[in-house]
């Protein structure tokens, strides 16, 4: 957390227990928090040069749901394929 406070990332405590409710795990939030700190600045300056202003731009909580989301969605595939075998 520490880590990602120097690079600018802000998560509140809110934010990190809505994590938990979703079922992530710390190494779970570990790893999706290195993937920003590498995919987001991209992200964020992509969205630059198409003409898109800071306010508006992708944001870390942004990209954890959408990250949250794909995890949820590749457990509930898993668990569908399993059921089906």
């Amino acid at each position: 957390m520490e880590k990602l406070q120097e690079q600018g990332f802000e998560i509140s405590g809110d934010f990190a227990q809505r994590l938990q409710r979703a079922g992530i795990s710390q190494a779970q939030a570990r790893q999706l928090f290195t993937t920003a700190q590498t995919e987001l600045p991209r992200l964020q300056e992509l969205q630059a040069r198409g003409g898109v202003e800071q306010p508006e731009q992708f944001t870390l909580e942004q990209f954890t749901e959408a990250a949250v989301f794909k995890v949820r969605r590749i457990g509930r595939n898993t668990k569908i394929r399993s059921r089906r075998s």
